[in-house]
């Protein structure tokens, strides 16, 4: 990973298609129509500008951090996402057709995309229209066909979960052996756009903060770099805390835009104030220090010690943006089974199913006017407080 000038970033944006036309919309008349329907129209919202495509929940790692992948602690949210089916490719095409005509960045997630079989395609098929797209895998099924078709598809970017190096990595992830198939997953997709001659996918590399690899995170940034990725993102967890959750229980509970149990199992039993934050302020500093200029980032970025403290010791003070949650009004998630929801880490309500129905209906419909209404009149719920949506804008 290279120092990158603006310049040279700017050329990779213009060289996709997709993205630069994001970027030129958001630029112009896409912001000042989002704000206007915000602002003015609060139980409506203008069409989306992030879509995240889950083709599957099943995963083949077991992550300690995850609700999904940890299925033997049985949360709630685990629990809901399992029990969904799986829509085929003509579906998936459906969904992506009712979409297609607002140009969002299209995101494939997971559990983990690739064990489903028509994931590549689906890929394939929102490149074939000129959109953007992006894909989040922990790249253990990553083979030589699979990267070569990837990079054909003119696939933005693939973002891959590296929590560590080696045992650690694996650790986390609950198999062993992770780190190396994922590895060489990378360098599958790396080679083939080399082979190619092509920018894209860009390859960012994203790391969770954790008690078990905050130690590391400067050999974790320099193993990366030297590898070649184009860029790399540091994570802080995002953990309420169990007075946090309790509050918004207390407040929420029985109403139709929280349910309760989704607030409970991994981020009930989290205890965000058990690690040493100085030592994670060490090496944050120390990356910050010898990677000045390359493309490394920080979610959130705390400028100061106390603000790291805040974050993992006073839960309820709210972090990113000021002003209240916009996410109803910019993104929305599609689940395997064409199933909409907001967000399922706080708002785990079905508001509709893109197979069955029209893209406005659901948009627009009652169950997410409920959700924004809320949301204009209290501003922020207890959850909000750390939640990555906080750093999206309109």
């Amino acid at each position: 990973m290279k120092n990158q000038s603006a310049l040279s970033r700017a050329r990779r944006v213009l060289s996709s298609p997709g993205l630069a036309s994001y970027y030129a919309r958001q630029a112009t008349t896409e912001r000042l129509k989002r704000w206007w329907y915000y602002r003015f129209r609060s139980p409506r919202a203008y069409p989306p500008q992030r879509v995240a495509l889950m083709p599957t929940s099943r995963c083949n790692l077991n992550c300690i951090s995850c609700n999904i992948g940890a299925g033997h602690a049985d949360p709630a949210l685990a629990r809901a996402s399992r029990g969904r089916g799986e829509i085929g490719l003509a579906d998936w095409k459906t969904v992506i057709d009712k979409l297609a005509p607002f140009r969002p960045m299209f995101g494939v997630t997971g559990g983990e995309p690739l064990l489903h079989r028509d994931s590549l395609t689906v890929m394939e098929y929102i490149k074939g229209l000129g959109l953007y797209c992006s894909c989040t895998t922990n790249a253990t099924l990553l083979d030589r066909e699979s990267a070569r078709r990837l990079v054909v598809s003119g696939l933005d970017l693939l973002v891959v979960s590296f929590d560590g190096l080696g045992e650690t990595h694996d650790r986390i992830r609950g198999v062993r052996g992770a780190f190396d198939k994922a590895l060489a997953g990378v360098k599958q997709v790396l080679a083939a756009r080399g082979a190619a001659g092509r920018a894209y996918p860009l390859v960012h590399v994203n790391s969770v903060m954790s008690p078990l690899n905050q130690g590391g995170l400067v050999e974790l940034v320099r193993f990366f770099a030297d590898l070649g990725v184009d860029g790399i993102n540091l994570s802080h967890v995002w953990s309420y805390g169990p007075e946090v959750v309790r509050r918004q229980n207390e407040r929420y509970c029985g109403t139709p835009f929280v349910v309760a149990s989704t607030l409970g199992g991994e981020y009930a039993r989290t205890d965000p104030t058990a690690r040493d934050l100085g030592e994670l302020w060490e090496q944050l500093q120390r990356v910050k220090r010898d990677f000045r200029g390359q493309r490394v980032t920080f979610l959130p970025d705390l400028k100061r010690l106390a603000d790291l403290e805040t974050f993992y010791l006073r839960p309820e003070v709210p972090v990113g943006r000021r002003g209240g949650c916009v996410a109803p009004w910019t993104s929305v998630e599609v689940y395997s089974d064409g199933g909409v929801e907001f967000a399922d880490s706080c708002f785990h309500i079905p508001v509709g199913n893109l197979v069955t129905q029209e893209f406005a209906a659901v948009w627009n419909g009652e169950a997410f006017a409920r959700i924004r209404r809320t949301l204009k009149e209290v501003g922020r719920f207890p959850v909000c407080s750390r939640c990555c949506y906080a750093f999206y804008g309109l």
